[in-house]
């Protein structure tokens, strides 16, 4: 088949997706909406659309534990970028000012990022309508609704696919206005649509897709390679301390590690002192703050901050962990979960109904509100005190993901829905 993507090909989500077609001999064209450093992948022919934003990341200093006495400093030196001077002095002289001053600047970001998302959609829509029509594929494929579902949908190209993911219809389209409306034009023109999770299939039908259309529910990125011989690393958990590990980022529009330092002070009387919260993502704009409320709740020295890592050091990096958390607001099937569950990490995460199809509280793993500090600390505590049900866990979630999350099993389940379609 001749097949279309529209996909950050800089995704190492999109990417593994995307490769499964051309390794296995389908003439495949990928626009990437961002900069991607070459016009070949995989096999796949390559073209970066016009005034994409590049994803390639800036050095980060190293992961530390950042003490009471460095706070200031650390404040300084991590909003140094963007603050103006008001977040400057705040810094300095007075903490309410100083946390308003953050989350201003974060609130800052978040809105620049949204305008951004849309100004991809408004300069590179035309140049993919053009491409689209001279390749003349079988079927296109967008790998997200926003802005790829919005560029796909502006070519009026017959049939075109969207895949839906956690955050796009419960975030992106129901709370921002410009969103909302390209994700309803985009959804009522679809031939197919692939979800990462069943809620959405049912949310979608209320956002413009249409009664009957097909729709297939597959990880985002394909799904778990469960043949790898990295598959099962070995588990390397130190049993000195207690370490509790999220891969999600630090916070942002979705993701919120606030609730989960101010549950700290609560942890502590539960379990002692012997644990660390270990947080993997980029430090700005949210570090600030996790660090204020850390040093006002007295736990700055449980709190550390790890570099990101590259996406093939995650298994290793699970294995060194006891349990592996993610705090969100909004999700769908998130990657990180399928490879915590496969990689032999215990997932502890928010309790939302996407989450639920995957993980059954005390079976295989547990279930938290993101609204009780305390309440997070007893789950917390709880899965701590429960580490010989731990094995039964690993068991359980290793067959979740060979049943639902095989990567050759779901692709195969893809590539039917193209052949129907095609």
């Amino acid at each position: 088949m001749r097949l279309c993507f529209i996909a950050d090909l800089n995704s190492v989500h999109s990417r593994k997706f995307i490769r499964y077609f051309p390794e296995r001999g389908h003439d495949v064209l990928v626009l990437s909406t961002t900069r991607f450093t070459s016009d070949r992948f995989a096999g796949a022919h390559v073209v970066s659309l016009a005034s994409g934003a590049s994803r390639s990341a800036r050095p980060l200093p190293s992961g530390t534990r950042f003490s009471a006495p460095g706070i200031a400093r650390g404040f300084a030196r991590l909003l140094a970028d963007g603050a103006d001077r008001l977040a400057q002095a705040a810094l300095v002289w007075n903490p309410a000012l100083r946390l308003r001053a953050i989350r201003a600047a974060i609130e800052r970001d978040l809105a620049r990022a949204l305008d951004a998302r849309l100004r991809v959609y408004e300069s590179q829509r035309g140049q993919a309508r053009d491409l689209i029509r001279a390749f003349r594929p079988d079927l296109l494929q967008c790998l997200r609704l926003p802005v790829e579902g919005f560029i796909g949908a502006a070519a009026e190209f017959r049939p075109t696919l969207h895949f839906c993911w956690g955050n796009d219809l419960t975030l992106y389209a129901h709370e921002h206005p410009a969103f909302g409306e390209l994700t309803r034009d985009t959804l009522s023109t679809c031939a197919a649509l692939l979800t990462d999770c069943r809620r959405d299939e049912r949310l979608a039908l209320a956002w413009g897709l249409r009664k009957g259309t097909p729709t297939l529910v597959v990880p985002g990125a394909g799904g778990i390679d469960t043949a790898a011989p990295e598959g099962a690393p070995e588990r390397a958990v130190a049993t000195e301390s207690i370490s509790f590990l999220t891969l999600r980022g630090l916070g942002g529009r979705y993701v919120d590690n606030l609730p989960v330092v101010r549950a700290l002070p609560f942890l502590r009387n539960a379990i002692g002192d012997g644990f660390l919260l270990r947080m993997v993502g980029a430090l700005r704009p949210y570090a600030p703050l996790l660090l204020a409320e850390a040093h006002r709740v007295g736990g700055e020295r449980f709190l550390e901050f790890l570099d990101r890592i590259a996406h093939e050091q995650v298994p290793a990096l699970i294995a060194r962990h006891r349990f592996v958390f993610s705090a969100t607001y909004h999700d769908g099937t998130p990657n990180s979960m399928l490879e915590t569950m496969w990689h032999g990490g215990v997932p502890i995460c928010s309790d939302l109904e996407s989450i639920r199809e995957w993980i059954t509280e005390g079976d295989n793993g547990y279930l938290f509100d993101m609204r009780s500090p305390e309440g997070i600390a007893a789950v917390f505590a709880r899965a701590v005190r429960e580490q010989e049900l731990h094995d039964a866990f690993r068991r359980r979630n290793r067959e979740l993901i060979r049943e639902r999350a095989d990567y050759r099993t779901c692709m195969a389940r893809v590539m039917e829905l193209y052949e129907g379609l095609g």
